[in-house]
């Protein structure tokens, strides 16, 4: 598409897309094109005459555009280039920053009540699958029940928040049965680090190992794949969850095309989220809670943990009441008519 640019920035913005013409892909080339055009016509609109455009002038014109944050970014970015491309030129518009990033996501919680369905039905083997059910990328993969893996990975992943691809490659060498740790080597920050477990989660870990046979073989995987020498797919897990979910008939109605729905995952956030309403209870400081959290979940930094600590009404659906009840005699109603 061949855009026209008629505002006085005309010859300026035809020069800028000469040069970006030489130096990026026609993609990108397209596009911005396509963004100069909107700037074109804000500009037109607006009566700009001044090609050192104020503050006010560019953020009045960020605020006119529609789209996800992301996608503002990526007009605020050009424009960006843009304008340094004019201070060649002696001119110095101001400077828009990009908008700061959003995550909108927050990771489904699971029910007491809900979870007690799962490991029951887990525990019941109550899941089937149809062995000719393995997708066109793993034509050749082994068909496995999970007769014992599963409520045993579910049980790790929610006792001590790991990632499933963590609790997959777990090896019986990384299991200290004496101090109750586990040792991650493969996380996703490719560091490894030393993971607390419950004396009861310890328990039933040591009954699952001698269940499986694993005997004294410490690089067995303690979830195998076809041999005690390859972990089991995570694929696997996460469809055998699904078909649990559904067996469960747990749900989410209403869910949105292309919205995140409940996944395995959600049990690494139920865990987060249940030690933190449990550490509040314990009368832990919310400061010192939150970089204990960060540590023992493996993120690298703080904002990593705050999306899995999303304020929300029903992690601090006590506190919230807490404040309620105590302001309700110290903030006056308003009466007023709209």
């Amino acid at each position: 598409m061949i855009y026209e640019y008629n505002s006085f920035l005309k010859e300026y913005i035809q020069n800028f897309l000469l040069q970006q013409k030489s130096i990026v892909t026609d993609f990108t080339y397209a596009h911005r094109c396509g963004i100069l055009r909107n700037f074109d016509e804000f500009v037109i609109n607006n009566n700009c005459k001044d090609i050192n455009f104020t503050e006010s002038q560019v953020l009045q014109w960020i605020a006119s555009l529609n789209g996800k944050r992301a996608t503002i970014n990526s007009y605020i970015n050009v424009i960006r280039v843009f304008f340094k491309f004019l201070a060649g030129y002696g001119f110095h518009p101001f400077q828009p920053q990009q908008i700061k990033p959003h995550n909108d996501y927050i990771a489904y919680e699971f029910s007491d009540e809900e979870l007690k369905q799962i490991f029951l039905n887990a525990d019941l083997c109550c899941l089937s699958s149809n062995p000719n059910s393995a997708t066109k990328s793993h034509p050749t993969t082994k068909y496995f029940k999970l007769k014992y893996e599963l409520p045993m990975i579910l049980r790790i992943i929610l006792g001590c928040g790991l990632r499933l691809e963590e609790a997959t490659t777990i090896q019986l060498k990384d299991i200290d049965f004496d101090k109750d740790v586990l040792t991650i080597k493969k996380s996703k920050s490719k560091e490894y680090r030393i993971v607390p477990m419950s004396e009861s989660l310890t328990t039933i870990l040591t009954q699952y190992c001698k269940s499986m046979g694993l005997g004294l073989d410490n690089e067995a995987y303690i979830f195998p794949g076809t041999n005690f020498s390859k972990p089991i797919p995570s694929f696997c897990i996460r469809n055998h969850f699904n078909h649990l979910l559904k067996k469960s008939n747990i749900s989410v109605l209403n869910r949105k095309k292309h919205e995140r729905g409940m996944c395995i995952h959600c049990f690494r956030h139920t865990f987060a989220h249940k030690s933190f309403k449990k550490g509040l209870k314990d009368g832990w400081a919310i400061n010192d809670q939150i970089p204990w959290l960060s540590v023992y979940l493996g993120h690298k930094n703080l904002r990593e943990t705050e999306k899995y600590l999303k304020f929300n009404s029903e992690i601090f659906n006590e506190e919230i009441e807490m404040f309620d009840k105590y302001s309700q005699n110290l903030f006056p109603e308003v009466m007023f008519d709209e």
